[in-house]
């Protein structure tokens, strides 16, 4: 069973000052932005299932409304004078309606995930700069624990 669309109950805000925000502790910052970007990659593949169920929502409204416009006209109606009658039906543009902010919801979800790409490269940056600027006693010992785990099999 396929489950239902849901739209996340995130403020988008409150999301974007969370992706835009850098901690002091780079371990902690690593770990959530990982799950920050699994969870807006989540979002995202819903809003583009929102967004095709909703295309193709339009085109069976579209196609039942042009069926009965076709069948009302005594003359072969356009094409420009189909999509003006198909604007006047309520249907139709409240399912248009309904694509638009699906659309600018995906937009919204996507534009998060290109910060989060972005965040990511300054936190990786963030890390070789820390790594670099430890002084010596704590590089030697930062190697040392690290041989003494390979040595035991712990990652």
């Amino acid at each position: 069973m396929v489950p239902e669309v849901v739209r996340p109950k995130d403020d988008f805000r409150i999301v974007v000052r969370q992706v835009l925000k850098i901690g002091d502790d780079l371990n902690v910052e690593f770990r959530r932005q990982a799950e920050l970007y699994g969870r807006m990659s989540w979002f995202s593949a819903e809003a583009k299932r929102n967004v095709r169920e909703l295309k193709n929502e339009l085109e069976v409204v579209s196609a039942g409304l042009r069926k009965l416009i076709s069948r009302k006209s005594d003359s072969r109606v356009t094409k420009d004078e189909m999509q003006a009658a198909l604007m006047r039906k309520k249907a139709y543009r409240r399912t248009l309606k309904r694509l638009n902010d699906a659309l600018y919801h995906e937009d919204l979800v996507q534009g998060i995930l290109r910060a989060l790409e972005h965040k990511k490269d300054a936190l990786v940056g963030l890390g070789a700069n820390y790594r670099h600027e430890l002084p010596e006693e704590l590089r030697l010992l930062q190697q040392r624990l690290k041989k003494r785990n390979e040595r035991r099999g712990v990652n």
